[in-house]
């Protein structure tokens, strides 16, 4: 996890020129949508316009016949600048840039000034700080702080700082979190539940799935923490089937929504379903060769409580077929296991 700094340049519309300490790249596409293509090979970005809400798919990079040429020194642009603290005019202002200098060249004993700001920008760098160090009683403390104010992000507006955290959520997906009130829940809901305050998560994601209620990760993070209380009460099944076939995934991440739709029709017994759904996540063109696996193993366990204790173990033989070493599939197939 780290911070990124971004210098923005439009080029011409829909068309954007991003440069980052660790290189530039360059965005295209239209507001919601864009494909980069930089170091660190190409990323999809996605999101719903004007959620606040947006998340990077990481494509492995093509294979090169010959290795590419190295660009000469003259034409590899330098970083953006850091934001001069020497310009600002209010003393809150100084002390915040300051804290943004500090925390660009990594010193985390130069946030220590930040704890003098009540402002609702101060409580989020402190908060991901602590989020990015898995301090998670603190981060769930600022970062509700900083949502209880109706001034987040003003102070990295009013001195033209943009920050953004990247979170990994899968290791093909990750959410992008700024100092703004959708993306921080996120954040919020993912530091809750890495301190086990499962029901506090399940409570923050289901205000954000109310408020944003097409997110797909917003919603495969509240099935997740939903499998993860598995009580049945907070989250009746049948009624979180329903949450995740409104969301509107991009067809990137459309396989972390069908698997936890899947997921959660087993556990309202709804198997043929859930077979169905299943079978649609290891078909999707984007999907994880060893997520592909997992749902191949979950359909074929679905079987078995099913009843189908046939085509259980079909299923179980391929997937060992495939990789010998998946989960236990060979102990099940040997009758090592009592539940298939």
């Amino acid at each position: 996890m780290a911070f990124r700094f971004f210098t923005r340049k439009t080029l011409f519309p829909g068309v954007t020129l991003n440069l980052s300490k660790s290189g530039p790249s360059i965005s295209i596409g239209p507001r919601g949508l864009r494909h980069t293509i930089g170091p660190r090979g190409r990323r999809t970005t996605v999101g719903l316009p004007g959620s606040g809400l947006s998340y990077s798919v990481q494509h492995g990079k093509r294979r090169r016949a010959t290795p590419a040429p190295e660009e000469p020194e003259e034409f590899t642009p330098a970083p953006p600048p850091l934001p001069d603290p020497a310009l600002a005019t209010a003393e809150e202002d100084r002390t915040f840039l300051r804290a943004i200098v500090a925390l660009q060249v990594g010193d985390a004993e130069g946030l220590a000034p930040l704890d003098g700001l009540d402002a609702a920008d101060a409580h989020w760098i402190k908060g991901m700080s602590a989020f990015r160090n898995e301090r998670w009683t603190e981060a769930c403390v600022r970062l509700s702080r900083s949502l209880r104010s109706p001034d987040l992000g003003m102070l990295c507006g009013r001195n033209g700082v943009s920050l953004r955290m990247e979170i990994p959520i899968t290791p093909e997906i990750t959410a992008h979190i700024s100092p703004e009130p959708g993306s921080t829940a996120l954040a919020l809901a993912e530091a809750q539940q890495a301190a086990g305050d499962l029901r506090d998560a399940l409570k923050t994601l289901k205000d954000l799935n109310g408020r944003e209620p097409g997110d797909a990760v917003v919603a495969a993070s509240l099935a997740e923490v939903a499998f993860e209380l598995d009580d049945g009460r907070s989250m009746p099944m049948g009624r979180l089937v329903n949450l995740l076939r409104a969301a509107r995934p991009d067809p990137e991440i459309a396989w972390a929504v069908w698997l936890q739709e899947a997921r959660a029709r087993t556990r309202s017994g709804d198997h043929a379903g859930a077979v169905q759904v299943y079978a649609k996540v290891r078909g999707h063109d984007a999907v994880p060769e060893d997520v592909s696996k997992l749902a191949w193993y979950e359909m074929a366990l679905t079987y078995g409580e099913a009843g189908d204790r046939t085509r259980s173990r079909q299923e179980l033989s391929g997937l060992y077929a495939l990789d010998r070493d998946f989960a236990d599939v060979g102990d099940r197939l040997r009758g090592r296991t009592t539940d298939t």
